[in-house]
């Protein structure tokens, strides 16, 4: 993963944001007070993801974020998941699963995501 700093002359002084990149994503991190991270890779030669996540409060405790996953075949999309989610003081979230039947459907659920 590279770094980078952000060096453009603005009035944001030693808020000015940094940026960690690489190959599958980016975060940029503006000090102690916000994070954002993105990234996209490929599980397999069939499955992909998107994940974005944020960060925020006092050293960066609190975020939320979601995935999506697509599966796919020869014949299209196979399976989507996409999960939502929150680390506050009570962690909720949810799964959105969606998965082909048949030839020409879709069929799907949302299910509360499960906390350790």
């Amino acid at each position: 993963m590279g770094n980078g700093y952000s060096g453009r002359n603005t009035n944001l002084g030693i808020n000015c944001p940094n940026f960690d990149s690489g190959a599958t994503g980016t975060t940029a991190r503006w000090r102690d007070l916000l994070e954002v991270s993105m990234g996209n890779w490929k599980e397999d030669d069939h499955t992909e993801i998107w994940s974005v996540s944020y960060k925020v409060g006092k050293k960066l405790e609190y975020g939320c974020g979601f995935h999506l996953r697509t599966k796919h075949d020869n014949n299209g999309v196979e399976s989507i998941n996409f999960l939502l989610g929150d680390n506050a003081d009570i962690r909720s979230g949810f799964s959105l699963d969606i998965t082909r039947a048949g030839r020409d459907g879709l069929h799907g659920g949302i299910t509360e995501k499960e906390e350790p």
